[in-house]
């Protein structure tokens, strides 16, 4: 019997880790995240002091580990294998999708949708993922997420489409990150990611491209019968809440739970299994 159950759950920018011991205490932590494309140069020795910290014992632990990017059965093999050198006497993975239809849905069929970094729609039913609509990357694809709304004003910036206001409040909060004069074209990847962090504390100012960056995920992504209900996972969605319920609405569908991040559902998920 596995003495601990630790629960991994990896975004684009970071992993949260829960351990559950067999009386149902829990202990948080927060690590960089495990996302396929950060595989080739993750830092398993940190990661391995973390566990330490807080106590893992990897050869009598169970480790369930729902990630973005594994979402198929190859990266999920993949990423038993990665994690092998861990030690894990059980390793179990799944994709982000599952994790999120767990966290709004639990046991019932139906839609929910991850709008953080990226974005991608989903269709639950008998308690797994039988389809989903986007989830392209941020090549081609990710409106209504996070790092589309960095790409929407950035372009806006670049093309001179902002107003006074707008272009004021943007060349300050960069030049705070950075001491250094803003050019056109400085717009790294990294950066479209974090200007709905930066620019948080000024969502009426820039309300427009919230609202545009909503809209253009339902009408790309969004194709259901009128009236039904979506729940939403990730922390643009829940930090730009009322402004998502009000594009929702105006496509016709309703909007359901809306969560930051499904850790605290996943993890009432697997009290019961080990308390019952």
């Amino acid at each position: 019997m596995h003495k601990h159950l630790l629960i991994g759950e990896s975004g684009g920018s970071k992993t949260d880790w829960v351990l559950l011991d067999n009386k149902g205490q829990t202990t948080k932590f927060s690590g960089e995240s495990l996302h396929p494309k950060n595989w080739l140069d993750f830092n398993f020795k940190k990661l391995n002091k973390q566990f330490e910290m807080a106590g893992i014992a990897p050869r009598e632990s169970r480790l369930v580990f729902y990630g973005a990017g594994c979402n198929s059965f190859e990266q999920q093999n993949a990423f038993i294998l990665l994690v092998q050198e861990l030690s894990f006497s059980n390793v179990e993975v799944h994709g982000d999708l599952l994790a999120a239809c767990l966290a709004t849905l639990g046991e019932e069929d139906g839609f929910a949708s991850i709008l953080g970094s990226g974005s991608v729609l989903i269709e639950y039913e008998n308690k797994k993922v039988v389809r989903h609509f986007g989830g392209l990357g941020r090549e081609i694809g990710d409106e209504g997420a996070g790092f589309y709304f960095g790409k929407l004003v950035s372009g806006a910036y670049q093309k001179d489409k902002l107003n006074s206001t707008q272009k004021s409040i943007l060349e300050s909060v960069l030049a705070k990150k950075q001491p250094i004069s803003l050019k056109k074209g400085d717009f790294s990847e990294e950066t479209c990611l974090e200007l709905a962090f930066l620019l948080s504390e000024k969502t009426h100012e820039f309300m427009d491209f919230h609202r545009e960056n909503f809209k253009l995920f339902f009408r790309k992504y969004v194709d259901l019968p009128k009236n039904t209900t979506i729940h939403f996972v990730g922390s643009y969605a829940y930090f730009h809440e009322s402004i998502l319920k009000q594009v929702c609405n105006a496509y016709g569908y309703h909007p359901g739970k809306i969560i930051a991040r499904p850790m605290e559902a996943l993890i009432a998920f697997y009290k019961k299994e080990i308390l019952k």
